[in-house]
């Protein structure tokens, strides 16, 4: 078996193409790192605009977000530079990680509620304002409407019709 002869790789290539010490590799890098950029931005904006595109893209950044982490530590397991590698990932990236997937669970929570689209107050409302939209009004007996045989309906204020 030659040194150039992966056993694992597919017929008619050499173990060049899947080495780390590949030409692309610093390509690949640059590339992962601009879709970890771009994937928290874009779910950044998605929040800003109010808009439930931030669900997947949250998703996709947290992601990107914990292989980072992965990929940090362990390429620099066994050398000087993997607390710096595990410190960077312990308080930065996974809990930046667990924050989106955190909102993103609860903007998913949220647009499941019934009646979401109609309580849904028009154009940037506060979050006071969304929040009071979100709540059922509380009913008192008094202002019930029960229609009664002899009573004929009841108003909100209780008295007969």
């Amino acid at each position: 078996m030659s040194e150039r002869t992966d056993p694992t790789a597919p017929a008619g290539t050499s173990a060049g193409a899947f080495s780390l010490d590949s030409a692309m590799l610093p390509v690949v890098w640059v590339g992962f790192d601009v879709m970890l950029l771009v994937s928290p931005a874009g779910a950044g904006v998605a929040v800003w605009l109010r808009r439930q595109a931030v669900v997947p893209l949250s998703y996709v950044a947290a992601t990107l977000l914990i292989c980072d982490a992965w990929f940090d530590v362990s390429l620099s397991w066994g050398r000087a530079d993997v607390w710096g590698s595990a410190a960077t990932a312990v308080l930065v990236e996974l809990p930046l990680a667990v924050l989106l997937i955190v909102r993103a669970r609860r903007v998913l929570k949220i647009s499941a509620r019934p009646g979401l689209a109609a309580a849904r107050p028009a154009g940037r409302a506060s979050a006071a304002a969304q929040n009071a939209a979100l709540r059922r009004p509380r009913i008192s007996a008094r202002q019930r409407v029960r229609p009664g045989p002899e009573r004929g309906r009841l108003t909100a204020l209780g008295t007969t019709a």
